[in-house]
């Protein structure tokens, strides 16, 4: 998902794989963008991939506030 996150101009991105520490989630996705809107396609192109890979198993947070 970083190399999702990169292709979309993200900056400071950090993928941690945490699955084997909870049950609520395999992967944590952080990242940086330069505006809102930008900020947002980071995480719908990031959200449609892993729905290619997990079948709809995509859960993203804080795309309100950008």
């Amino acid at each position: 998902m970083g190399r999702v996150a990169l292709e979309k101009k993200a900056s400071d991105v950090v993928v941690l794989e945490v699955g084997h520490l909870t049950s609520i989630a395999g992967y944590f996705v952080f990242c940086s963008g330069n505006s809102e809107r930008q900020v947002n396609s980071v995480a719908e192109a990031i959200q449609s991939e892993i729905r290619k890979v997990c079948k709809d198993r995509a859960s993203v947070e804080g795309t309100t506030s950008g």
